[in-house]
């Protein structure tokens, strides 16, 4: 290296910015823009010019797929408790018996989150950023409290 020649940032960073973080942090928003562009195909987001902006948290299903979720606390302290108690199962088994059902079924609620539409006027708190700009839920996320 010539002296006073300007610095090579080619090189690999320092180890402070290990490249292994880099590119964890690479995957992670890679994997963000994934989730927006299919929830964006399926019509449950949308774009937004709001001034709000959620957290977006990733965590890991047990399958080892990543789940996109948004840190929703700061939302949550701003509304009001919505409390519905509900039913015990073995009350309900034992009315089930006493009518004397015959059929059961059982519901995969994999999205079951994404099926209640938002309000217009409350889409715009539900707003976070990805690489390709500022989205918004059109439906209820998991993680607000009155969903």
């Amino acid at each position: 290296m010539v002296a006073n020649a300007p610095p090579d940032y080619t090189q690999k960073r320092s180890s402070i910015f290990g490249t292994s973080k880099v590119t964890a942090m690479q995957k992670a928003e890679d994997e963000i823009e994934r989730q927006t562009q299919a929830l964006k195909a399926a019509g449950l987001v949308e774009r937004s010019t709001s001034k709000h902006n959620l957290q977006i948290v990733l965590s890991e299903k047990p399958n080892g797929q990543k789940r996109m979720n948004l840190n929703c606390v700061p939302l949550n302290k701003g509304l009001v408790d919505f409390s519905y108690p509900l039913p015990k199962i073995a009350d309900l088994l034992d009315k089930l018996g006493r009518i004397r059902a015959r059929y059961y079924s059982a519901m995969d609620l994999q999205q079951s989150f994404n099926q209640k539409p938002a309000e217009e006027g409350s889409r715009e708190y539900l707003a976070y950023t990805s690489k390709s700009g500022k989205h918004q839920f059109t439906c209820m996320p998991f993680g607000v409290k009155i969903s």
